[in-house]
């Protein structure tokens, strides 16, 4: 099938997208369920059997550092996106994010995500944009603080 769209412009196209991406672009870290350790000590107390042992639970933070377009609504007041034409209700804001971070955030319990160091939690599932093949995926997320 002939395409309207020489691969030449694809590519000029889709790099002028990239480069509005990799300008507006600023860091989000999304926080996933913590890993917990359990360890068991060794130390039995006469009399009592195996039931005195202490298990000590330590977690490990599992996060990840991840650019984002990130959209806030003016004075987060109800507004319309431009972008969207979608209203964006106060307290939420809408990022925009590339594959890893998607796979990321998909992958196993995204706990919340720090946007501008507000807290926020995931409020709907991804919207993906596709713009010549260059994939991105939209992301509404509520404030928590």
């Amino acid at each position: 099938m002939a395409s309207l769209i020489s691969s030449t412009e694809i590519t000029s196209y889709t790099g002028i997208v990239a480069d509005y991406f990799d300008t507006f672009k600023r860091d989000i870290v999304i926080y996933k369920q913590p890993i917990a350790n359990v360890t068991t000590t060794s130390d039995v107390l006469a009399g009592y059997g195996n039931t005195s042992a202490e298990s000590i639970v330590e977690y490990t933070v599992v996060s990840g550092v991840y650019p984002a377009k990130i959209r806030h609504g003016r004075d987060q007041k109800n507004t319309v996106t431009n972008d969207t034409k979608t209203r964006l209700p106060a307290g939420t804001v809408r990022i925009l994010v590339e594959e890893d971070c998607y796979n990321f955030i998909k992958q196993g319990k995204t706990e919340n995500i720090v946007v501008d160091n507000v807290t926020f939690n995931q409020i709907d599932d991804e919207a993906p944009k596709n713009f010549l093949g260059r994939k991105y995926y939209a992301f509404i997320l509520n404030r928590t603080d």
